[in-house]
C-alpha cells in the first residue's frame, strides 16, 4: 500500500497546475449536483436509519439502470453501513462504466475493497485516479466533483489547508448552499483538530439540513473536548434523528467507557452489531473494554475480528490506542500507535497520538522528535501545532533536580519557590511511597507552567481545560502555578501532593485503576496530611448526597438584588434536588456524567468519601491488596471482591455510610425547607427563631440582614449559636469569616484572630484571612506564627513583595538567617521598587550564614544602585576586612533544608537550556 500511496504522490507533482487550472475552470463551470426528488428521498430513509428500505429501493433503480449515479451512490453507501462490503463492491464494478468519471463513486468502491479484503483492486483504484484526473481535468472542476477531488487530493498527501481552500471553500462561494461541502469541510478540520472551523460549516449544515443525523453527530464531536453538555445534546439529536446511526452510536460507546460503565457500553455495541456485524470500530471498541476488565484473549479476539475485514487498518489499532490512553494506558497505547504506523508509516493521527502519548511517559527525546515531523508532514494538525509552540517555551525553564524528580519551572518562579516544590515532594516521596510500598519507574517528571494555555497544551495537546490544576500521567505531572490561576489560586504544595499521590497509586497498580479510586485516594491522603487541603462535607455536599428540597436562604423578595450574599452558595439551584450520591459500581460514572463544576467537585468528593470508607472498613492493607490485584489484570469489581466483598454489599455498605456521615454533619440543625419571614418584620422574627432555633437557612438569613444593619453583638449572637450547630463549617465566607469580620468591627483583635485561626485550619485557600493574620501577628511580634501564617500564604500566593518581607523580619528576629536569605533572594525576583535595600538585605543574611564572596557582591550590588548608601558601604567593608572564609555548618534547625546557592552562583537556580 505504501509503495502505491507514494506513486500517486509522485503522480501528483502536477498538482500545483492542477490548482491553477481549477482557478480558470471553476469560474466557467456552471454544473450543480443533480438530486431528483425521488433519490433525495431514499437519501432521508438512510438518514432515518430505515436502511433496508432505502437499499431496497435503490437496487430497483440501479437494477432498473435509471440515470442518475445518486442511486448507485445510496446503495454502495447502504451496502457499507450495514456490513455488506463485497455487495458494495459487485454494485460498482456493474456501474463503474457507465460513471466512469464519478470521483465520489470510485473513493466508495475503495472503501468496498478494502473492507471486503480486495486489497488489489483498492490499489487499482488508487493508481488510477490520478491518472483519470490528469486525462481530463476539466471534468473534476465542477461543484459536484471538487469536493470528491478534495477528499481525494487528502489520501494523496497533499496540503489540508489548500484543499479546504481551493475546493471546499471555493466551491462554497459558488454554490453557498451545498451541504457536501460543508460536512467535507468540517471532517476535515476534526482530522485536523480545528474545532472552531469545523463548528463554523456544521452550523451552516445543520441551517441547511437538519434532518442528516451526521451533521449533529459531527457536531458532538467538535464539541467533545471543550463544551461536554453541548457535546451530549448534539449526540442525543443525532440519535433522535437515527437510532441507528452507527457514528453516533459509536460516540456514546466511547462516552460510557469514559465513565467506566463497561456493561451499557457494551449493550450499545451490540445495537451496533445488529446493523453492522462487521463494523471494525465496534470490534475496536470491545477490544477496548477487555482490555480495561483485563479480559485478555477476549481482547485479542476483539482486536482480530475488527482486522478481518481489513488485515492492514491502520485506525483499528489507533482507535484502541486512543481510548487506551484516555483511560491511562499510555504504554500499551504506545504499542498500538506502532502497530498501526506498521500499517501504514504515513497514518498521521497514529503518529500524533505517539507522540503525544511518548511526551506523557517521560519519553521526550522521541516524543519531540515525532512532534517534529508530524509538524513538517502536516502543518495544519492543531495540536501538533500547539506542542511544537509549547516546545519552544519549555527549553526555556529552569531545570531542577533531586533523587527521583526532575523539575521544569519558568526561571523566575523556579527562583521563588522551586526549591519548595522540590522539598515538598521529597516529602510526598518518603510518604506516600512507604505507605502504599510502591516500585516507582523515576524519575519524576513535574512541569510547572505560569500560563494556563501552556499547561492545557501540554496535558490535552489543545487551550481548555480551565477546571484541571493539575494532571498526572504516571510517570509525569504537569501543573498550572498560581500565576496561571489569575484572581483565584490554589494552593499549589496540596495540588503536587495531589498529583504526587496519582504517580503512587498509578504506578502501584500499573494504571489500572477506576478514576474513582484515584482521585479518591488523592484527595483523601491530601486530608491526612493537612485537614486544610481537603474536601470536607458542607451544607451543599449534605444535600447532595440525601437529596430533598432545597432549604430557603434568605427571602430573596426582600434582598436587593445587586448586593450579593454574605454567605457562599451553599446549594444547587435546584427546588428539589434529587440524591446524586453513587454506588461503588458506579462511582467513575459521577466525573463523566456530570452536568456542572459542582457535580464535578462532588465526584472527587464522593470518591474520598469512598476511600475513606475502605479504609475505615478494611484497613490500609485492603487498600494496598486492591491496588495489587489491579495491577495484576483483575477488574476493579473482582480487586475490590478478592479484598473488601462482593460489590452488592459493598455498594449498599457504602450509601449507608456515606448517608450516615452526611447526618452527622450539622446533626442537630434544621435543614428543611420553611418559608421565612420578610427581611424586616422583626417580630415575626423573632418567633420563627424561637419555634425553629437550629433551622440553619433562618440564621443564615437573619445574621446577613443583622451585619448590613451593623448590629454587631446580635449578629454575633446568632454566630454562636449558628456555629455550634456546624462546627466544621470551612467556607472562606462561612461562619468563622463573618465571626472575625464582627469583631475587627468591634475593635476586639484577639477574638478577631480566634476565629481567623479556625477558619485557616480548615480552608487552605482564605488567603485574606492569612493576610489578615499576618499583620495581626507582625503588629504583635508574634514572629513564629508571622513565619507559619507567611508560608501558608505563600502556598498559595508566592509573588506577594510585602510576604515576603514579613517573613523576612521574623526570620532575622528569630535567628533563621536560611529563611531571611531565601526571602530576600525572592524579593530580588520580584523587581523591588528599592532594590539597593533588598540587595543589601541579602547580603547581610548571606554574611550571617558564611557566604562572604556573595554577600561582598551583593553588597555591591547595593552600592551600585545607590552609591551612597551609608549602611551598603559599612558592611562591604567589614567584609573586605575578612582574611578567610571560613566553613560554615548548617544549625540543627535547618537541617534538612535546600542549600543556599554556591559561591560563584548569583543567586537564582542552574538554568538548563534544554
Amino acid at each position: 500500500m505504501q509503495r502505491v500511496l507514494n506513486g500517486i504522490r509522485r503522480n501528483c507533482l502536477w498538482s500545483s497546475v492542477l490548482w491553477l487550472w481549477l482557478g480558470l475552470l471553476l469560474l466557467a463551470s456552471g454544473s450543480s449536483i443533480l438530486q431528483g426528488g425521488e433519490v433525495e428521498d431514499c437519501r432521508a430513509l438512510l438518514w432515518a436509519g430505515d436502511y433496508d428500505a432505502a437499499i431496497a429501493k435503490a437496487k430497483e433503480k440501479v437494477d432498473a439502470k435509471t440515470w442518475n449515479e445518486g442511486w448507485s451512490r445510496i446503495l454502495i453507501e447502504g451496502y457499507l453501513i450495514t456490513g455488506k462490503y463485497e455487495e458494495a463492491a459487485t454494485v460498482f464494478e456493474g456501474i463503474k462504466d457507465r460513471y466512469y468519471s464519478s470521483l465520489t463513486l470510485r473513493l466508495l468502491a475503495i472503501e468496498a475493497y478494502r473492507y471486503s479484503n480486495q486489497q488489489a483492486k483498492a490499489l487499482v483504484e488508487l493508481e488510477n485516479l490520478p491518472v483519470m484526473i490528469q486525462r481530463s481535468p476539466w471534468q473534476y472542476t465542477t461543484r459536484e466533483q471538487l469536493v470528491p477531488l478534495g477528499k481525494y487530493f487528502l489520501m494523496a498527501g497533499e496540503d489540508a489547508r489548500k484543499v479546504l481552500e481551493q475546493c471546499y471553500d471555493r466551491v462554497l462561494k459558488q454554490d453557498p448552499k451545498l451541504v457536501e461541502a460543508y460536512i467535507a469541510s468540517a471532517e476535515l478540520a476534526l482530522q485536523k483538530e480545528d474545532a472552531t472551523v469545523a463548528l463554523q460549516a456544521l452550523q451552516k449544515a445543520e441551517q441547511l439540513e437538519p434532518r442528516d443525523p451526521h451533521v449533529f453527530y459531527l457536531t458532538a464531536l467538535a464539541w467533545s473536548n471543550s463544551d461536554s453538555q453541548r457535546a451530549s445534546e448534539a449526540l442525543k439529536r443525532a440519535l433522535q434523528l437515527n437510532s441507528k446511526h452507527v457514528q453516533s452510536l459509536l460516540l456514546a460507546v466511547e462516552n460510557r467507557i469514559d465513565a467506566e460503565d463497561y456493561s451499557s457500553a457494551l449493550k450499545l455495541l451490540d445495537e451496533v452489531e445488529k446493523i453492522n456485524p462487521r463494523q471494525p470500530s465496534m470490534w475496536a471498541l470491545r477490544a477496548v473494554i477487555y482490555h480495561l476488565r483485563g479480559e485478555f484473549e477476549e481482547e485479542e479476539s476483539a482486536r482480530k475480528q475488527a482486522l478481518a475485514t481489513w488485515s492492514l487498518n491502520p485506525e483499528v489499532d489507533h482507535l484502541i490506542g486512543r481510548k487506551l490512553s484516555q483511560n491511562y494506558r499510555f504504554r500499551e497505547s504506545v504499542a498500538h500507535q506502532r502497530f498501526a504506523l506498521e500499517m501504514d508509516p504515513a497514518y498521521t493521527p497514529a503518529r500524533s497520538q505517539l507522540a503525544q502519548d511518548l511526551l506523557r511517559l517521560g519519553e521526550t527525546d522521541e516524543g519531540w522528535k515525532l512532534v517534529n515531523e508530524v509538524r513538517k508532514a502536516d502543518s495544519y494538525n492543531i495540536t501538533v501545532f500547539n506542542l511544537k509552540q509549547l516546545e519552544e517555551t519549555l527549553k526555556k525553564f529552569t531545570t531542577l533536580e533531586a533523587p527521583g524528580f526532575v523539575v521544569r519551572m519558568e526561571s523566575k518562579e523556579a527562583a521563588l519557590y522551586g526549591e519548595q516544590v522540590l522539598k515538598l515532594l521529597a516529602d510526598a516521596r518518603i510518604t506516600l511511597v512507604t505507605k502504599y510500598q510502591a516500585k516507582l519507574e523515576e524519575p519524576i517528571y513535574v512541569e510547572i507552567f505560569p500560563r494556563q494555555a501552556d499547561f492545557a497544551i501540554r496535558t490535552f495537546g489543545m487551550p481548555g481545560g480551565e477546571g484541571f490544576l493539575g494532571v498526572c500521567f504516571g510517570r509525569l505531572i504537569t501543573a498550572n502555578s498560581p500565576a496561571a490561576l489569575g484572581a483565584s489560586p490554589s494552593n499549589w504544595q496540596s495540588v503536587l501532593w495531589h498529583e504526587y499521590c496519582h504517580v503512587v497509586t498509578l504506578q502501584k497498580s500499573r494504571n489500572r485503576m477506576p478514576r474513582w479510586l484515584s482521585e479518591g485516594i488523592s484527595v483523601y491522603e491530601e486530608t491526612l496530611k493537612k485537614k486544610a487541603w481537603g474536601m470536607p462535607m458542607d451544607a451543599t455536599y449534605r444535600l447532595m448526597i440525601l437529596g430533598g428540597e432545597v432549604p430557603n436562604a434568605t427571602n430573596t423578595a426582600e434582598r436587593n438584588e445587586s448586593e450579593p450574599s454574605l454567605f457562599a452558595p451553599q446549594v444547587p439551584e435546584k427546588k428539589n434536588q434529587p440524591s446524586l450520591l453513587k454506588p461503588l459500581s458506579q462511582m467513575s460514572a459521577a466525573f463523566q456524567d456530570a452536568k456542572s463544576p459542582l457535580e464535578v467537585q462532588f465526584a472527587y468528593f464522593q470518591s474520598s468519601l469512598a476511600v475513606e470508607f475502605l479504609v475505615e472498613r478494611f484497613g490500609i492493607t485492603a487498600l494496598q491488596g486492591i491496588l495489587d490485584s489491579l495491577a495484576q489484570g483483575l477488574s476493579a469489581q473482582d480487586s475490590l471482591q478478592r479484598h473488601a466483598g462482593t460489590i452488592e454489599q459493598l455498594d449498599k455498605a457504602f450509601v449507608e455510610f456515606a448517608r450516615r456521615r452526611a447526618l452527622q454533619w450539622g446533626e442537630q440543625a434544621d435543614f428543611e425547607s420553611r418559608e421565612l419571614p420578610a427581611a424586616n418584620d422583626e417580630e415575626s422574627w423573632s418567633l420563627f427563631l424561637k419555634e425553629h432555633p437550629n433551622h440553619i437557612a433562618a440564621l443564615e438569613g437573619r445574621i446577613e440582614h443583622l451585619i448590613k444593619q451593623q448590629q454587631w453583638s446580635s449578629a454575633l449572637e446568632l454566630l454562636e449559636r449558628l456555629q455550634s450547630l456546624i462546627p466544621e463549617d470551612a467556607s472562606i465566607s462561612g461562619v468563622y469569616a463573618l465571626k472575625a469580620r464582627i469583631h475587627q468591627a468591634q475593635g476586639d483583635v484577639s477574638q478577631e484572630r480566634m476565629a481567623l485561626v479556625q477558619l485557616v485550619n480548615r480552608n487552605a485557600d482564605a488567603t485574606d484571612a492569612l493576610e489578615r493574620l499576618l499583620d495581626i501577628d507582625k503588629q504583635a511580634e508574634r514572629w513564629s506564627d508571622v513565619l507559619l501564617w507567611s508560608e501558608e500564604l505563600l502556598s498559595v500566593k508566592p509573588f506577594i513583595d510585602s510576604t515576603y518581607r514579613s517573613r523576612a523580619e521574623a526570620a532575622q528576629r528569630m535567628s533563621q538567617p536560611l529563611i531571611s536569605a531565601s526571602c530576600w533572594r525572592a524579593i530580588l525576583q520580584l523587581d523591588p521598587i528599592d532594590p539597593a535595600e533588598a540587595n543589601l538585605r541579602y547580603a547581610e543574611a548571606l554574611a550571617t550564614l558564611g557566604d562572604f564572596a556573595l554577600a561582598k557582591r551583593h553588597a555591591l550590588m547595593a552600592i551600585e544602585e545607590a552609591p551612597r548608601y551609608r549602611e551598603a558601604l559599612m558592611l562591604y567593608r567589614q567584609l573586605m576586612e575578612k582574611e578567610s572564609l571560613p566553613d560554615y555548618t548548617l544549625p540543627p534547625e535547618h537541617e534538612g533544608q535546600p542549600p543556599m546557592p554556591s559561591s560563584d552562583s548569583d543567586g537564582s537556580p542552574a538554568q538548563d537550556g534544554n
